[in-house]
């Protein structure tokens, strides 16, 4: 991790960092395709296949005869190979109706760039459609860097977490735990198509919301193959509530780290209207399931990490009433919680690093397009990851997979 975090050290942005040029320029890129069947970037056709695994679920895409397993958005998989092949060779620009709209306004803000038509941030505005970005036609290259960006936040919170929990500080290691689980849910979301957008700038006075600057926006790829742009209100609610957004109609496809937390919290409840001697006899028939209780499963889960916070409580919730009942517990129960938000929060992050790494291998990246997405990546400033602290090895071991990967591109270790 460190060679990268040098690289950014010395890295000459005078050299590499441009203002925004209005000039009109011929469209590069070609249309995307509307769908699976088309041909991509390389001349490859796709197809996808859907099936069940135990982990959750598998969407498989077979390209040539090879079959790649994702749990990942297949279309967003499609995508962002294609737009990486058209990055390789310059095929990149901002929308024609952006630069009719900017052309002749004065900027109030400059965006930075790495290239040409390549700004660290996305650019929106409004249109007579809506809110737009003028990077639409290669967003999945900052939705791969915001995921893994994300992917590297999670790191220290799950070591802090780990460590809290070995000292038996359980509210805090709740509060680290869900930290690291809460940057994997904007990974998670990212990789199914739905991105929160970390810095987004509005360059054009007269095309921006009144209350942008109050608001968290959403990149969301449709079933139609198509970017939309959504405002946000700036809670952790509404983070987790985006799950319901992408799963509502399916909850069942969720990774199975979700359903073994619904399964610790809902431990005790079941359906209403069940006769008490049908419930004894066959109580896990009559259990609620996650579909029962997608949208307060989510709610829950924003409401443990309050908890934790101001009240300083991270033990099971089932301790107190166990001792007014004088019912016994063992001293692991009173842990329970802090370890189903542990396993929670790893198990969430190797899914979405193996995704990461799953897709990366897919690619075919550049040294310069490689450079550029590291240099996104760091570029909001972080902590220096601990990833050889972290105790599951699959984890560790995926992280440092994508560590090396990325950072090797800096420092001459791949070319592409």
């Amino acid at each position: 991790m460190g060679s990268f975090y040098h690289f950014l050290i010395s890295f000459s942005f005078p050299f590499c960092i441009t203002c925004i040029s209005m000039s009109p320029l011929d469209r590069l890129g070609s249309q995307r395709p509307s769908n699976l069947a088309r041909k991509c970037g390389r001349g490859r056709k796709f197809r996808r296949q859907v099936g069940r695994v135990a982990d959750g679920y598998r969407k498989a895409l077979a390209v040539e005869g090879h079959t790649w397993i994702f749990k990942m958005n297949p279309l967003l998989v499609s995508n962002t190979i294609r737009t990486f092949h058209e990055l390789n060779k310059g095929f990149f620009n901002f929308s024609d109706e952006y630069k009719a709209l900017a052309q002749g306004i004065p900027f109030n803000e400059k965006p930075l760039e790495f290239r040409p038509y390549l700004p660290f941030g996305s650019i929106l505005y409004e249109s007579e459609s809506g809110i737009t970005c003028a990077q639409r036609d290669y967003m999945e290259f900052y939705v791969l860097e915001h995921s893994i960006r994300y992917l590297f936040r999670a790191v220290n919170p799950l070591i802090a977490g780990n460590i809290l929990e070995n000292n038996n500080l359980y509210g805090p290691s709740i509060i680290s735990y869900y930290t690291a689980a809460y940057h994997a849910l904007l990974a998670f979301l990212a990789l199914e198509g739905h991105a929160f957008l970390e810095w987004t700038i509005w360059p054009i006075p007269s095309h921006r919301p009144g209350d942008y600057e109050h608001r968290d926006f959403i990149a969301k790829l449709t079933e139609q193959n198509k970017w939309i742009f959504e405002g946000r209100k700036r809670r952790h609610k509404v983070k987790w509530d985006e799950i319901y957004q992408a799963f509502g109609s399916r909850p069942n496809e969720l990774p199975k780290c979700f359903h073994d937390l619904f399964e610790y919290l809902y431990s005790g409840v079941y359906q209403p209207g069940i006769d008490l001697v049908e419930l004894i006899r066959s109580p896990g028939q009559y259990r609620v399931k996650l579909a029962d209780r997608f949208e307060e499963f989510l709610q829950r889960i924003s409401e443990i990490r309050h908890t934790a916070v101001y009240r300083s409580f991270g033990s099971d919730p089932h301790v107190f009433a166990n001792l007014w009942n004088r019912d016994t517990f063992s001293e692991s129960g009173i842990e329970s919680q802090t370890h189903k938000y542990g396993a929670f929060s790893v198990s969430l992050l190797n899914h979405v690093a193996s995704d990461i790494w799953e897709l990366i291998n897919r690619l075919e990246v550049g040294r310069d397009v490689g450079t550029a997405l590291g240099l996104f990546v760091y570029f909001n400033w972080f902590d220096n990851p601990k990833f050889e602290q972290i105790r599951n090895h699959n984890l560790n071991s995926k992280i440092f997979n994508i560590t090396k990967w990325i950072n090797g591109f800096a420092t001459g270790d791949r070319d592409g």
